[in-house]
């Protein structure tokens, strides 16, 4: 009678078990990865904001130049992480690379920016750890980053010419919309 008891208690446990892993799957990491993706679009689309309001046609056509050190200290404000200061933004003519600084290692997503019809677009982005990959996938990350900067342009009637990537630096040609 003991043995069967012990048995039921075991089943029990582990069908709890199971069942807050599949609530952690279906509804911590969705919930997770959306605060991520806020955090990244809104710290972009704030300093993109930022840049152009502080230009000398407030949110007009013309040229922009965005700093690795502004979008890194706009992420660090931005994020609900208490080790906000291991966030790093890198610009380089290959492409942008945001990284989170470890005591083990650097977690990074890299990815190349163009421009394409008018829009900011997000090319080829990656991770370089696949767990981190599995809970925020790359193309969320894109999709943050192009989101800050698309949805400025767009409330703003401007579109995209060109972009240019140098080191330490992103400058961003618009245009009026048409």
């Amino acid at each position: 009678m003991r043995r069967r008891g012990c048995l039921i208690f075991s089943g029990a446990v582990l069908g709890l078990c199971l069942i807050a892993c599949v609530l952690g799957y279906f509804v911590g990491i969705p919930r997770f990865q959306d605060a991520i993706k806020d955090d990244v679009e809104g710290a972009v689309s704030t300093e993109v904001s930022r840049q152009f309001t502080a230009a000398s046609t407030p949110s007009g056509p013309g040229r922009y130049v965005i700093t690795e050190q502004s979008l890194t200290e706009r992420l660090r404000a931005e994020s609900d992480n208490d080790n906000n200061q291991d966030i790093a933004v890198r610009i380089n003519p290959s492409g942008l690379e945001v990284a989170l600084v470890t005591e083990n290692q650097d977690i990074t997503y890299s990815g190349q920016l163009v421009a394409v019809d008018g829009r900011l677009e997000v090319q080829n982005m990656t991770s370089n750890n696949d767990f981190i990959e599995f809970l925020f996938p790359p193309d969320q990350v894109a999709n943050a980053i192009e989101g800050g900067v698309n949805n400025y342009l767009g409330a703003n009637n401007l579109r995209l010419t060109s972009l240019e990537m140098r080191d330490g630096e992103l400058i961003l040609e618009t245009e009026a919309a048409s």
